[in-house]
């Protein structure tokens, strides 16, 4: 089941407006140091979003070389995505079928499901305002004190 409610609104959203739920909203994300190899294998376009999507995810600390795979299928998907889109520019929504018919460009359909993958796995990467505000992690290193992890520490 999916998450329930309104999306969250974005932490920078709310302190733009000043609201004081700015305040509450800790743990960033944030990644390991270890940065991703770009995959040889990337087309012109994917390599491009590739370099524009580290840049983003290294500015919110989010670049790590255990997002990679997802990292380059987002990649791979926005190139079909703009190969689909050009073509349908070009041959338009409809075409002439086999049986002489208009029919629905099938690249509109390439077009729709890249669009979808894109949308599912940019959720993931926090690349909506309304996933990146419901990313949480706990950045606090754990520390294991003997007792200390059993009792609250008061001050004296």
């Amino acid at each position: 089941m999916g998450k329930r409610g309104p999306p969250k609104t974005p932490t920078i959203a709310l302190q733009s407006r000043g609201s004081w739920l700015a305040k509450g909203r800790k743990d960033e994300p944030i990644a390991r140091e270890d940065e991703p190899t770009m995959p040889a294998d990337l087309d012109s376009v994917a390599a491009g979003k590739w370099n524009e999507l580290s840049e983003d995810l290294r500015a919110r600390r989010m670049l790590s070389v255990t997002y990679s795979d997802a990292m380059a299928m987002y990649c791979r998907t926005w190139s079909e995505y703009m190969q689909a889109d050009e073509q349908v520019k070009v041959q338009g929504l409809t075409i002439i079928g086999a049986k002489g018919g208009v029919i629905q460009n099938p690249l509109v359909l390439i077009r729709k499901n890249a669009r979808a993958d894109l949308l599912r796995i940019g959720q993931q990467f926090g690349f909506t305002p309304s996933s990146k505000a419901g990313i949480v992690v706990d950045n606090k290193p754990k520390v294991n004190d003997g007792k200390g992890r059993f009792f609250k520490k008061t001050a004296s």
